[in-house]
């Protein structure tokens, strides 16, 4: 058998050479006999290079190619990586091979991927015939496996080879048909001069004039099921040092990979193009990416993804219609933008920066996963939406803020935040909210100071129990000084294209507060005004009559099926040895009255305690006294009664009741007891003992005058209850059990 190319190149495994019978040629609508068949062999598809052409094609079975024109003592070489990865020269030497064969860059250089697979075959002028193939682990280690090859060599120096699918290993396994997809290069070498010819891809570098070869291209083959897609995609991988004049390029996947490097793109000089159009995915595994001022735009027709050990700094307009993904650093200067002009894409920036200078959106639906900050303006166009999920959308000050137009929305949260320390109106960079303060005060306390305003979409509030709602937009306002202030609201809202009226007549509507989210709410007064927008039209306002208390949710609801909006306010405190609730409603509708509930510590059951009736529809002042509150931190509730059974919960108050006054210490015996109740501690005098049930309710009064006295609880039901004896100075309390 006759050496490769040279005697220093332990060349690839000799694995066979099998020259097909003519009942096999006959057998197939391929036949290795040095004659392009267009009409079954290759269905019209070619590929010109220099010196050549090239013809692929494959079925199930086999991988067929051919090359013509090429010198006829010049071997063919051919890369096959046949699963790519996503960073397709990345991975580690276990997904492939990276070194390329003798000459294949003059250098034995760097492959763009990493190879599965290195096909050789020639025939030279002496009719030497000579086919190879070697997997990823060493290009020249000898292994025999089983497969057939035909070869043959005819007119215009035409070499063709039929390989089966099955003479290749991928990850140790032999292939048992064609692969899903696959990337590929393939050239020609003279065998004394070491001149590479007939590469395919033709341009090897891309982006700037270079005089040698240098294969940073291949093709992409993204789909084995679409015929004659063998040369329809160039893709591209840089592999080499800093390039700071980077051209125009038009390419399929488009891969940096180069720890330290740099790509610049130079700027576009009067009549030339530097664009980039990346049919596929732009992806920054590592290294950096500038580029440049140039007016020319860059786009990405699917997905775009700078690692966490890249950097992509942009200047000029970025157009992704895949999906758009910054772990590491992404730079946006006030002359860059981005556009996301795909249907439905993801928006990930978790890396060291989170923010864009101009986000434009162009319809579909974009989903935030994680918040995303906007320095100039975000604009949503042809009906986009954007979905910020649990995440924000950050306007940031001084901001030309956000631009919905007619059919553009964003659900979810956006927020902004502004100083509010004079007099005038604040729009929140056009979230919707408009704050206006007429005041001229003279005090730092007199104004909101620095504001957050958080816009909440998509959702309404939702009474705990019952049917109320608001409509689905909600503002949180979260100032610096929140009380005595002296604020209008203008509040919009949608009333179609994502209408939020939540199917509450915009007569009824009604301005609601609370301090969370979860209720319980305040009605304000009814909207002082109520319009449309002039420039947007699906948006909607109404004005309330100015605010003392800015602080907390404000949104809209149904004035004829309010959210819950019974408390004003709901304190507790410890004194004379009881616990004394207050609470106050500023408005009530067909309220029944408030439940009190109580548990001690918490792990424990809510126990009713008692029952207050509702007064006035125009807003109380209610309290209630417990003198039966146990020892130890006490928590309080109220549940308040609608007339037609709904019920909702107050928030929860709690109060440090303590165990005793005076000194002394009672003590109870025997516990449990059926009879009677011997207690004893109290001190000399006349006291007065109670007893209480856990309601609260006083069950017994005994007057008593020794310092240990019997009380007689034998008609008592079974249960726990709390004694408490009182007198000058003095009052304790104590628990039994009744059997």
């Amino acid at each position: 058998m006759k050496h490769m190319l040279h005697v220093k190149s332990a060349l690839l495994a000799l694995i066979g050479i099998l020259l097909f019978s003519s009942q096999v040629a006959q057998a197939q609508v391929h036949k290795a006999d040095g004659i392009i068949d267009f009409s079954g062999e290759y269905n019209s598809t070619e590929y010109s290079t220099n010196n050549g052409k090239w013809f692929m094609n494959w079925d199930d079975t086999n991988l067929y190619v051919a090359v013509a024109n090429s010198n006829s003592n010049s071997p063919t070489v051919l890369y096959l990586d046949l699963n790519p990865l996503p960073i397709v020269n990345g991975g580690t030497s276990a997904d492939g091979n990276t070194y390329g064969y003798e000459n294949y860059d003059g250098t034995n250089g760097t492959l763009p991927f990493r190879g599965d697979a290195i096909v050789y075959f020639k025939k030279d002028d002496s009719g030497y015939n000579e086919y190879r193939i070697a997997d990823k682990d060493n290009w020249n280690v000898t292994a025999v496996r089983p497969f057939s090859v035909g070869f043959s060599q005819g007119n215009d120096n035409v070499r063709e080879i039929i390989i089966p699918w099955s003479s290749f290993i991928v990850n140790g396994k032999q292939l048992t048909g064609k692969p899903a997809a696959f990337n590929w290069l393939g050239y020609a070498v003279n065998t004394s001069s070491y001149q590479v010819t007939t590469p395919a891809p033709r341009e090897g570098y891309i982006g700037q004039q270079k005089n040698t070869i240098d294969f940073v291209r291949y093709f992409t083959v993204p789909n084995t099921n679409e015929a004659g897609s063998a040369f329809k995609r160039g893709s591209y991988t840089h592999i080499g040092a800093n390039i700071d004049q980077f051209g125009g390029i038009d390419v399929y996947d488009f891969t940096m990979n180069t720890p330290g490097a740099t790509i610049t793109r130079r700027i576009n000089a009067p009549n030339e193009v530097v664009t980039w159009n990346i049919s596929g995915n732009l992806t920054v595994n590592q290294g950096i990416i500038n580029t440049g001022a140039s007016t020319n735009p860059i786009y990405v027709n699917k997905d775009f993804f700078v690692s966490a050990n890249a950097q992509f700094n942009l200047q000029s307009n970025l157009q992704v219609t895949g999906n758009f993904k910054a772990a590491g650093g992404f730079t946006v200067q006030n002359s860059g933008s981005v556009t996301l002009n795909g249907g439905a894409q993801t928006v990930s920036t978790s890396g060291n920066n989170t923010s864009f200078a101009s986000l434009n959106l162009t319809g579909g639906t974009k989903t935030l996963l994680n918040n995303l900050t906007i320095t100039q303006q975000l604009s949503l166009n042809d009906g986009a939406r954007l979905n910020t999920g649990i995440n924000r959308l950050v306007l940031a000050p001084g901001s030309s803020g956000l631009f919905e137009g007619d059919n553009g929305y964003v659900i979810g949260t956006v927020e902004s935040s502004a100083t509010l320390s004079s007099p005038g109106s604040y729009n929140f960079n056009n979230t919707g909210l408009t704050l206006s303060i007429a005041r001229n005060g003279s005090k730092v306390t007199d104004y909101p100071g620095f504001t957050t305003v958080r816009r909440l979409t998509g959702t309404p509030l939702t009474s705990p129990t019952g049917t109320s709602q608001s409509i689905k937009r909600q503002y949180q306002i979260i100032p610096t000084y929140a009380t005595n202030q002296d604020v209008k609201l203008t509040f919009e809202y949608r009333t179609y294209n994502d209408n939020e009226l939540n199917s509450i007549p915009e007569t009824q509507l009604r301005f609601f507060r609370s301090e969370d989210s979860s209720g319980p709410f305040e009605r304000l007064a009814p909207p002082a005004t109520i319009g449309a927008s002039s420039s947007v039209e699906p948006v909607h306002f109404v004005t309330s009559d100015t605010q003392s208390t800015i602080n907390g949710y404000f949104t809209l609801g149904d004035g004829n099926n309010p959210l819950p909006v019974e408390l004003a306010s709901f304190t507790g405190q410890y004194a004379n040895n009881s616990v004394l609730l207050n609470w106050t409603t500023a408005s009530e509708k067909n309220n029944k009255g408030f439940g009190v509930e109580r548990r001690v510590g918490e792990g424990s059951n809510w126990q009713p305690v008692a029952f207050v009736a509702g007064k006035s529809a125009n807003g109380a002042a209610y309290k209630y006294v417990d003198v039966a509150a146990p020892q130890g931190t006490v928590y309080y509730r109220l549940r308040q009664e609608d007339n037609d059974g709904t019920t909702a919960y107050s928030p929860v108050v709690a109060v440090v009741v303590a165990g005793q006054v005076g000194g002394a210490t009672l003590a109870l015996s025997p516990v449990p007891t059926a009879d009677a109740l011997t207690i004893s501690g109290f001190g000399d005098g006349k006291h007065t003992a109670e007893v209480y049930d856990l309601r609260g309710r006083r069950v017994l009064t005994q007057e008593i005058s020794d310092a240990q006295s019997t009380l007689q609880v034998s008609a008592l039901p079974s249960g726990v209850y709390l004694v408490r004896v009182q007198g000058a100075g003095s009052a304790q309390k104590g628990k039994f059990v009744k059997l």
